[in-house]
């Protein structure tokens, strides 16, 4: 093979500065073109929405005649009073009876709703039952400790739980 001289070289590389150059050119172009066609045909949607004529309207009638119309009509709605208030318990529990009728006027103290109270009646007559058994055990109590025949630190227990459970 024969050595390289300067004369016999004719062609020479491009230098990688310019194949970058040209490859951006390239992308730019191809890129430019894919923009152009969308805007282009963005363009031409908004004429032919712009240009499109209108439908024909649809216009209908109906003779006139005379009708009865009702006094009233029904709806769905909700009702607020003028003058009202919230009435409330104390204590939560089952409406057992309503005492006023709807609409009168009503005086401060007056019963309103009456609660179901069977459950507290239930629990005063056991707590009222305690307390009297409470009161005999204290009296025997009393009479054993003056036979001495319990300690007065029993007797005295006993008192203090007749007083606790008396209230």
């Amino acid at each position: 093979m024969a050595p390289r001289t300067p004369s016999t070289v004719t062609a020479r590389a491009p230098s990688y500065t310019r194949r970058m150059a040209l490859m951006l050119i390239g992308v730019a172009v191809i890129f430019g073109g894919v923009f152009a066609i969308k805007a282009f045909m963005a363009k031409a949607t908004n004429d032919f929405f712009d240009n499109m004529p209108q439908p024909p309207v649809e216009v209908s009638t109906f003779p006139a005649r005379n009708e009865r119309w009702a006094g009233s009509a029904e709806a769905v709605g909700t009702l607020v009073a003028d003058n009202g208030t919230d009435v409330t318990t104390e204590a939560g529990g089952v409406v057992q009876a309503i005492a006023f009728e709807s609409g009168k006027a009503v005086r401060k103290g007056d019963l309103l709703v009456q609660l179901n109270t069977a459950n507290e009646q239930a629990q005063l007559r056991a707590l009222e039952t305690a307390a009297r058994l409470a009161v005999t055990q204290r009296d025997r109590w009393r009479e054993l400790g003056q036979q001495k025949l319990v300690s007065r630190s029993e007797v005295d227990e006993r008192i203090a739980d007749a007083a606790t459970t008396r209230g």
